[in-house]
């Protein structure tokens, strides 16, 4: 009887205790059209505000269901609790798409949050501080606008020093979403702003997500805050991207108070996978934080090969993985499109970096990495600018507009001898009326692919030579070169037949004599032939007016045994149906005869998986000699901006393999590159 009597018990405790759990995980649903009379227990009697939702929750760990839109307002504060609350848009049984959280200045926590499967939106530059309490950014986290991360407060000039001030640890985690920075501590709204003291220990990793901030900026990523701190900080990096540098411990930000801010606590940085792209990863980012402390930086994985400095001082250590120690690391990087905004790409790989030119407006853009995904983290420089409305005159008229289609090239001193060989940059330009459109040319004035360029003859700056093809009397665009059988040729697009039925483009080709003459005249290699180099062209007899059959863009490929080959766009680039095609010279033959040149029937890349009119593509490969392209296309049929993609394809003999086109957006691709950083490093003791 006394067994049954203790069984009885236990049991009874047993239900006690899962009722007890079951209480404490309790999960509120609130929703623009709810109310705070309901019980929130439903979405059909969800809340209408955080409030509610808390005060439903208590002081237990508890899960916050938001099933559509909710402006929390400016500077919110959530309300204080004990236990650990989950803001999301699922549950057990849906996900609630229209789930979103939207606000302005700062998102302030006061107690321990896990954000996950939920849309964020800043109104204007926001912020998530933690307040000292820990924070999870976790799983499919989608945001829009600029969002940082702050492990303290957004410090205003009239908020006191003590509180602001962190005395327990905490952690911070990310594993998605899109984030400006992370600081591990506070972030100071001005000069006038107080400094705060952390004297717990912090802890930040990441796994996911991206911080987005470039080296252009002064706010970027760092261990510690914009405060003073004498607790310890640890950094672990394991995923995720940062598009700028990052900084052991970060800037203290203009000071115009009376504390003299510095860092006593230790701070140790672990890097064992993800993506770090920015310049340096340094110690101090700036000094204006005075650090006392003993600084520790681990490198045993992930890619940091962008970095020109990874600095430490006499007492801070270095620990490297032996293959990155040895500069023989190659690292696998994920990515997925499209790379960045930006028209007309073209890359070409040289000396351990890519190069990346693009054109917007009147400014033609040079990016470089030693990675190849690294070009969608890079600031562009502009190498050449058009002149401007007041610089234009007689001698420049003609040059000031339209510019289409920049491509960079090097030549080689065994082309046109030394004094020729380096860096050039060709596009095409007008004067504002597209049928005078020709062919330019600048070379770099110095060693540098994204320095300055200018003039072949005179070396002014900025001043391009007129490339001159059938005597300068018609429109040409898109210029690029190929090599074959020892010499090196200029490809370009012309047209025959404006304003007529007969308006068609044509790719022509000639010998260059030096890399800004052309021998004789051009000869026309590729018209239109078949329907899909066709689509956009239209006649109208009665007006004149008319749009030609496309074919430009003609970009050459070498095969691995020899093979040349032509990879040109098709159709007018003004609809979806732009493509890619190809053109294979015939073994040894001269490429100056149309009849040697044999072009596919049928595209070998055109639109799909909701991209539209990809085309005008560059061809690289990455580490491991994979073959990329690189192309601009539309994320929409509207066709509203172009975006750079970048894609694998392969060459076998003549056969290419794109694809067919496009890959969908989520596709994810791994791509391989070198890590060299010894000649980065300096001043670690250890």
């Amino acid at each position: 009887m006394k067994k049954i009597l203790a069984a009885l018990v236990i049991a009874m405790l047993c239900i006690a205790l899962s009722v007890c759990v079951f209480a404490a995980d309790k999960t509120v649903y609130i929703a623009s059209s709810g109310n705070d009379t309901n019980d929130g227990t439903t979405y059909q009697t969800a809340v209408n505000t955080l409030e509610q939702a808390y005060e439903l929750i208590g002081n237990d760990n508890g899960t916050i269901v938001v099933c559509n839109y909710i402006n929390l307002g400016s500077n919110p504060m959530l309300p204080k609790h004990d236990g650990t609350v989950t803001i999301t848009a699922a549950d057990d049984e849906n996900y609630y798409y229209l789930g979103k959280l939207s606000f302005s200045g700062a998102l302030t926590l006061s107690g321990d949050t896990v954000f996950e499967y939920i849309k964020l939106a800043a109104s204007g530059t926001v912020f998530i501080a933690a307040g000292g309490h820990n924070l999870t950014m976790g799983n499919n986290i989608e945001t829009t606008g600029t969002i940082g991360l702050l492990g303290g407060y957004n410090v205003l000039a009239t908020d006191d020093v003590k509180a602001i001030s962190i005395e327990n640890d905490y952690t911070i985690s990310v594993a998605s979403g899109n984030y400006s920075y992370i600081r591990g501590g506070n972030r100071r709204a001005d000069g006038k702003s107080p400094f705060g003291m952390i004297s717990g220990d912090v802890t930040v990793n990441i796994t996911g997500g991206a911080f987005t901030a470039r080296d252009s900026s002064a706010n970027l990523s760092a261990a510690t805050g914009m405060n003073e701190h004498s607790g310890n900080v640890t950094m672990n990096i394991a995923g995720g991207t940062f598009y700028g540098s990052l900084f052991g411990v970060g800037r203290g930000g203009t000071n115009n108070t009376v504390q003299t801010p510095k860092v006593t606590g230790n701070v140790a940085i672990h890097v064992t996978g993800g993506s770090l792209n920015g310049k340096r990863l340094d110690e101090n980012q700036d000094n204006s934080v005075t650090f006392e402390g003993k600084y520790s930086l681990s490198i045993t994985g992930g890619s940091i090969s962008m970095a020109e400095s990874i600095s430490g001082s006499d007492s801070s250590e270095l620990t490297l993985s032996p293959a990155i120690a040895a500069g023989e690391y190659t690292v696998r990087s994920e990515f997925t499109n499209p790379l960045r905004v930006g028209a007309d790409p073209w890359v070409i790989y040289r000396d351990g970096y890519y190069y990346m030119t693009t054109v917007s407006g009147a400014t033609i853009y040079c990016y470089k990495s030693p990675t190849l995904e690294g070009l969608a983290y890079v600031d562009g420089v502009a190498i050449w600018t058009a002149p401007k409305e007041d610089e234009v005159n007689e001698s420049n008229l003609y040059y000031s507009r339209g510019i289409w289609s920049p491509e960079l090239h090097y030549v080689e001193a065994d082309e046109f001898g030394e004094e020729l060989s380096g860096w050039w940059l060709y596009f095409s330009a007008d004067n504002g009326e597209n049928p005078n459109h020709r062919l330019y040319t600048v070379r770099a004035l110095t060693d540098d692919g994204c320095g300055q360029y200018g003039s072949p003859i005179t070396g002014k700056v900025n001043e391009p030579v007129k490339m001159v093809v059938y005597n300068d009397n018609e429109w040409a665009i898109g210029q690029s070169l190929l090599r074959a059988n020892g010499s090196t040729y200029l490809t370009w697009t012309g047209e025959k037949g404006r304003g007529t039925a007969d308006f068609h483009q044509t790719l022509n080709i000639a010998k260059l004599v030096n890399p800004y003459t052309i021998e004789g005249e051009g000869k026309v290699i590729c018209v239109s032939d078949y329907p899909w180099e066709m689509h956009g062209y239209a006649y109208n007899a009665s007006t004149g007016a008319a749009y030609p059959k496309v074919v430009e863009g003609a970009t050459a490929v070498y095969g691995d045994n020899g093979e040349i080959m032509i990879i040109y766009s098709a159709s007018g680039y003004w609809t979806n149906y732009y493509c890619l095609a190809t053109l294979t010279l015939k073994e040894g033959a001269d490429p100056l005869v149309k009849d040697n040149w044999i072009k596919s029937p049928e595209p070998v890349f055109t639109h799909q998986n909701g991209i539209f009119g990809p085309g005008h593509a560059a061809y690289t490969t990455d580490a491991e000699g994979n073959r990329w392209m690189i192309y601009h296309a539309y994320l929409t049929w509207e066709r509203d901006g172009r975006y750079v993609f970048i894609q694998p394809w392969t060459l076998d003999g003549t056969t290419v393999d794109m694809n067919g086109g496009p890959y969908s957006q989520d596709t994810v691709f791994s791509i391989y590159n070198k890590i060299s950083i010894i000649d980065a490093i300096k001043g670690f003791g250890r």
